[in-house]
């Protein structure tokens, strides 16, 4: 992980929310927040990280992925950059993924 990485992972998911803001909505402190907007060194508490995703209605994984606690192959899944929209899929593509799904 990075962390810019991490702080950019905070800004996209809070938007144009402050840091006063982003801790109120969170429960985190806003001193922690602010030093993840600022990207100063230093890996968030598990936690903190969880419950900032959640507030913000993310996956888990994928905060815990920008925060540097799991890769990417180890969550199982993209992350939320390295998403492809379902129209880049063909129908067939599509429909194989719903087959294997459904079993």
């Amino acid at each position: 992980m990075t962390v810019d990485q991490w702080a950019r992972y905070v800004r996209d998911v809070a938007g144009n929310l402050n840091q006063l803001e982003i801790a109120a909505k969170t429960g985190i402190a806003q001193s922690n927040v602010g030093r993840w907007l600022r990207g100063e060194p230093g890996i968030p508490k598990a936690e903190s990280v969880v419950a900032l995703a959640r507030a913000f209605d993310q996956p888990p994984i994928e905060a815990l992925v920008a925060a540097g606690y799991i890769t990417e192959a180890e969550a199982g899944a993209k992350a939320r950059r390295a998403r492809t929209p379902l129209n880049d899929y063909t129908e067939a593509e599509l429909l194989d993924e719903l087959r294997r799904r459904v079993g």
